[in-house]
């Protein structure tokens, strides 16, 4: 474990362009602003020692970083190698935690996505999903905020959120509109959809290294070098992308069999339509290929996880990279293709700031039709 070495240098690498991304974001932050000793971001990992610091983003690969710093930190974890061996509702309180420094001798990463691919992902992971925590705080006040004569069915469980209405909330949230929809029911801001720039304030926080989720795994390796995972960085060159990929089934197909969640989900979809929601997340997702869930309505009440699983592991084996390529991009232009010319105007301003600062396109083609 890397608990006490200081990092007092950055040199960039032929494999990755995190360090000049960082340098031109704070070149482009306003020129009268000069860096704090401490910064209070919404949530960090932190090395015990304070030298690798890490501001976090919810759906941006926040569930692997979160055990890469758990394998350096934790006594229990030492012998670990693979950091899909920490389940992931593992928590780890002594590395959380809100400030970051801008001290020489610490080094600061911050790893971004494109905000509309992070925005569709939510609605996948959180909402399409069968899991009815997300239903009820955003499905519902989704519903009642955009919908003319919702059916009491909708409004009791969330379940049957489109991804239009889901951005209408969404934008409303971030625009602090009218904060009452109606009885109980509020708008309310949350971590997956915040801003980056609101959540880790990189024009006040000088992040020295600038990782994307869309070069992830080449990215990553600088963050792994800074931690001194040798082992896992060597594991996770060979097989990284496989067994991000088998972790994110089994926690897919896990949702129908929570006992937290089966007695909504018997009552809005029945077993049957549960299982197929995970389905349809497997593919959205690009996990697995077009094959349909090779169970009979009639008989998936006798499913259980381990054959569930066996199923999208099968799905995902009978299938090729490009073929999963091809449907998860598909898949997120078509619901980007249900929303309105003016929805998507508003999307490009609320994340206005992280687009430019993160150099994303704000207005991509192949999304705004």
């Amino acid at each position: 474990m890397n608990t006490t070495n200081k990092v007092t240098s950055v040199k960039v690498t032929p494999q990755t362009d995190g360090y000049n991304r960082a340098k031109r974001l704070w070149e482009t932050c306003p020129k009268d602003t000069t860096a704090m000793p401490y910064v209070n971001v919404t949530q960090a990992f932190v090395t015990l020692s304070g030298n690798v610091q890490l501001c976090t983003i919810w759906k941006v690969g926040s569930h692997t970083l979160r055990r890469l710093f758990m394998l350096n930190s934790e006594k229990q974890y030492e012998n670990l190698t693979n950091p899909y061996d920490i389940p992931w509702y593992h928590e780890s309180p002594s590395i959380t935690k809100q400030k970051l420094n801008n001290s020489e001798e610490s080094k600061r990463y911050i790893f971004v996505r494109d905000p509309y691919v992070r925005l569709y992902a939510v609605y996948v992971d959180k909402v399409l999903a069968p899991n009815t925590i997300f239903w009820r705080r955003f499905g519902i006040p989704a519903i009642l905020l955009s919908r003319k004569n919702p059916s009491n069915k909708s409004l009791k469980c969330g379940h049957d959120t489109t991804f239009s209405e889901y951005v209408k909330y969404v934008i409303a949230a971030l625009t602090r509109q009218k904060r009452e929809i109606k009885g109980e029911w509020k708008l309310k801001l949350d971590l997956h959809f915040i801003p980056y720039t609101h959540l880790c304030l990189p024009c006040l926080v000088k992040y020295d290294f600038i990782g994307k989720m869309e070069h992830f795994h080449s990215d990553v390796t600088e963050l792994l070098n800074d931690l001194d995972l040798n082992a896992t960085k060597s594991l996770l060159s060979h097989n990284g992308s496989e067994l991000a990929a088998i972790d994110a089934i089994e926690d897919t197909v896990y949702q129908p069999f929570d006992p937290a969640y089966t007695k909504t989900l018997d009552k809005c979809l029945g077993r049957y339509r549960s299982l197929n929601r995970s389905w349809l997340k497997l593919k959205l997702r690009g996990l697995i290929g077009v094959q349909q869930l090779p169970v009979k309505p009639e008989d998936a009440h006798k499913v259980t996880y381990d054959q569930f699983l066996q199923m999208a592991l099968n799905a995902r084996h009978n299938s090729t990279k490009t073929e999963r390529s091809i449907l998860k991009n598909s898949s997120l232009k078509k619901h980007f293709n249900t929303l309105s010319t003016r929805d998507l105007q508003r999307l490009s301003e609320i994340y206005s700031k992280d687009l430019h600062y993160f150099e994303y396109d704000k207005i991509p083609q192949d999304l705004f039709v």
